[in-house]
């Protein structure tokens, strides 16, 4: 290993500790818009929107892999933000706001909305 190897695995390790909602947020974001974007703008058929937005995402469209690899990655994203929206939640819960069941009800539905969105872009039908 060299000696510098340390201090870039330091410097890693500590920005990744330092994650907070915003940043998972924003990276949620981008890759979303981005990838919708891309998807639209090179689309070889320029009348798809007549059809349906998954329309980018079936076996018709030429960049369907950037498609559904933009709704599976943003899936998993949102699985990983539903931990962070939760923190608010859990504070609802502790003052009394809201009861156990409803709080794990919100967290399903966040946990089965990101593997909705995962399934969009796996079966593209």
């Amino acid at each position: 290993m060299w000696p510098d190897d340390n201090i870039v695995a330091y410097h890693i390790i500590n920005n990744l500790m330092q994650v907070d909602v915003n940043d998972v947020l924003r990276v949620f974001l981008v890759i979303l818009i981005g990838g919708l974007f891309f998807s639209a703008v090179k689309v070889q058929n320029p009348l798809w929107w007549e059809k349906s937005f998954s329309y980018l995402g079936t076996h018709f469209s030429d960049d369907r892999t950037v498609f559904n690899a933009t709704i599976i990655i943003s899936g998993i994203l949102l699985i990983i933000l539903q931990q962070y929206f939760m923190e608010d939640f859990y504070i609802l819960r502790d003052h009394g706001r809201l009861t156990s069941r409803q709080t794990n009800v919100v967290r399903g539905s966040l946990i089965a909305l990101g593997v909705l969105m995962m399934f969009v872009g796996i079966f593209p039908f």
